[in-house]
């Protein structure tokens, strides 16, 4: 229940249009959220201006997975999005959590936590045409 109250007032706050209160808003909804929240994460994943915001919408629908919601629906919701968001990328930090959050969503193991850390271009561009191949095909099934 207190889960549920958190979301709320989560979503009900004005837009925020300080990046920083974004990432933490998105953040907690990974943590508190539930099936509802995942195409308010999905909305920051594909659009919002701040790669950072883009990378912890990622991670944040991840982390639905280990709390409220069953990792099968989340993976079901977000394969197309995630070949998307990955395909489009530019930031390599944003990439590399991105590829993380994936990896660990579909049980996957593309790149180390410490290339993406690191943000290592050429650890990130393999790791994203793995994840591309491996996402397009599933999105396909």
């Amino acid at each position: 229940m207190l889960s549920k109250e958190l979301t709320t007032l989560l979503l009900a706050g004005p837009e925020a249009k300080e990046d920083a209160l974004r990432r933490k808003r998105i953040i907690a909804l990974g943590w508190v959220g539930s099936a509802a929240e995942i195409d308010v994460l999905i909305d920051f994943l594909r659009g919002d201006p701040d790669a950072l915001c883009r990378a912890w919408a990622a991670a944040s629908l991840m982390q639905l997975s280990f709390h409220a919601v069953a990792a099968e629906t989340v993976r079901e919701k977000t394969k197309t999005v995630f070949a998307e968001a990955i395909r489009k990328e530019s930031d390599l930090r944003a990439a590399g959590i991105m590829l993380e959050a994936a990896q660990t969503l579909f049980g996957k193991k593309w790149i180390s936590a410490a290339a993406a850390e690191a943000a290592e271009p050429k650890a990130i561009l393999k790791a994203g045409k793995s994840a591309l191949r491996f996402l397009t095909r599933c999105s396909a099934e």
